[in-house]
């Protein structure tokens, strides 16, 4: 969105991915969380999602049945896999989608081809702005597109090593000034 409320660009998962990831919790069930053009919602609250959610100091999803989900605008889903069960995922629900980790208790499902590479060019594009003079932040898998993209690439000291391989700069850890010792070493801050 812009300042006005004015929705930039929405990619929504579609409803035939939905139904079938439906199908598939009933039959082998895990937690995933759904955000939806009205907040986030998961189906269970369980010891992984909790842990998770106090990782990044927010609150737990409220919990609605994925039947409900299912009719929702859904624009990503993180689901509570391990990484053999997130391929067989994009194999035979998600077919539509792909994803990314940025922790090793979950992955986020976006339609395919949206990531936040395609995020930054949207951005750019909607408010007449030059790629050249972007830089961009990241510690978890899913920021890789957009370091990559970014004319400058930071990643955080506390990133994993691919992430690290990705940027053109590695800066401290989040928690260390992270952001600030970059902006301050490339000059945009004093």
């Amino acid at each position: 969105m812009d300042s006005r409320g004015n929705v930039i660009a929405r990619h929504l998962l579609s409803k035939e991915s939905l139904r079938r990831l439906a199908v598939e919790l009933k039959e082998r069930p895990f937690p995933c969380e759904f955000t939806t053009s009205r907040g986030s919602f998961t189906n269970c609250a369980g010891d992984t999602v909790l842990h998770v959610h106090q990782l990044v100091n927010l609150p737990v999803p409220p919990v609605k049945d994925v039947s409900e989900m299912v009719e929702e605008e859904v624009l990503q889903l993180s689901a509570f896999v391990d990484p053999e069960r997130e391929r067989e995922l994009l194999k035979r629900v998600l077919m539509d989608c792909e994803s990314s980790r940025w922790h090793p208790d979950f992955a986020d499902f976006n339609v395919r081809g949206m990531n936040k590479a395609t995020g930054m060019e949207v951005f750019t594009d909607y408010f007449g702005m030059d790629n050249g003079g972007t830089v961009a932040f990241g510690d978890g898998g899913n920021d890789i597109p957009m370091l990559t993209h970014a004319a400058i690439g930071v990643a955080m000291g506390n990133a994993g090593d691919d992430v690290k391989a990705a940027a053109n700069y590695v800066t401290d850890p989040v928690d260390e000034d992270g952001v600030m010792n970059a902006l301050r070493y490339f000059g945009i801050l004093p």
